[in-house]
């Protein structure tokens, strides 16, 4: 019986995940703005993540007739995994500083002049945190890496292929660059740990940490004096990001570590210790298919176009007021 999981499904099922998630983006921008909430960020976020992400999940499993056990790398985790994601999350969160701030210089940060503050807390760790760590999850280190896995596309491949479409996903270059490393840094915490619990906590702790920091008010406040002097930013977050590089090193070890010993514990009775690296499958997979190169295609184009939008946007509002001006 042929498998339901391969690299052109899974490429497949992203296309036209992707074509919805960004229909439905769209869709809920105009609806918002139609009631006059088009400035509620929260509310916003909340239905993309529920209507963009989760319910095209649950549709995905009911016409594959697949349990989420099918399709999600599903295995507990142990305290020790767990407090390696945890070291891992909070080590790398100053090389994402440093590559954003580096990256800023490339392509047209997403500003946005929005309060998130302004709601309950709760709230912004649900829609900001909790979401994305779940939903964003599921379909790239659940579906598409679930995909190219059972096909055998190795581990290196299945990193760097789901690490790209979940940067691109952002919709905006650069969020996607550092979005990528850390899709790939995902990748291989699944691996390891046979687990998608695993990246799900990392996100969640990502993403939590960046929530709950805009409500205190000393850190505000040192973003905000940081930011006017860029020079000291880079200085301290480069010695901080070199400090913490061995540390993730370190913790990527320990959790091949675990890997190769269940791999051994797995093999007793089969007297054979599985492939670590370099997993040869019978028949090549084939992951460039038609959807590959049509989703990559949608995304980069959407990315490139909010690009361009945003390089425009300073020059837009400067003639819109000048236009305002001359009416008055």
């Amino acid at each position: 019986m042929q498998s339901i999981h391969s690299p052109a499904k899974a490429n497949k099922a992203l296309f036209f995940f992707g074509i919805y998630f960004l229909g439905i983006s769209a869709i809920l921008g105009i609806v918002l703005a139609i009631f006059g909430i088009e400035g509620d960020v929260m509310l916003y976020t909340g239905l993309a993540q529920a209507a963009g992400l989760f319910v095209p999940f649950v549709f995905y499993l009911i016409i594959t007739k697949q349990s989420p056990k099918k399709v999600l790398p599903w295995k507990g985790l142990s305290l020790k995994n767990i407090l390696l994601v945890i070291v891992i999350s909070l080590a790398i969160l100053p090389i994402i500083q440093v590559v954003g701030f580096l990256s800023s210089f490339v392509f047209a940060p997403v500003i946005m002049d929005v309060d998130f503050a302004a709601s309950p807390m709760w709230m912004t760790l649900i829609v900001a945190s909790v979401f994305p760590a779940l939903f964003e999850e599921f379909w790239f280190r659940g579906v598409l890496y679930t995909g190219y896995r059972a096909g055998g596309v190795t581990i290196l491949k299945t990193a760097v292929i789901t690490a790209l479409f979940f940067g691109l996903i952002h919709s905006n270059l650069h969020q996607a660059l550092y979005a990528f490393l850390i899709g790939v840094l995902y990748a291989y915490m699944v691996y390891y740990t046979g687990s998608i619990l695993a990246p799900i906590l990392g996100h969640f702790i990502n993403n939590g940490i960046h929530s709950v920091l805009v409500y205190i008010e000393p850190y505000v406040q040192w973003a905000d004096n940081m930011a006017e002097t860029p020079g000291t930013f880079l200085l301290i977050m480069g010695i901080a990001s070199l400090v913490m590089l061995p540390v993730i090193w370190l913790c990527l070890k320990q959790f091949k570590k675990y890997y190769i010993t269940t791999c051994k514990e797995a093999a007793k009775d089969t007297q054979e210790l599985p492939a670590l690296e370099a997993e040869q499958p019978v028949t090549k997979p084939k992951v460039y298919t038609w959807g590959f190169w049509a989703t990559l295609s949608v995304f980069a184009f959407v990315a490139l176009l909010v690009e361009f939008a945003l390089r425009m946007a300073p020059a837009m509002m400067e003639f819109l007021e000048q236009l305002e001006q001359m009416q008055i």
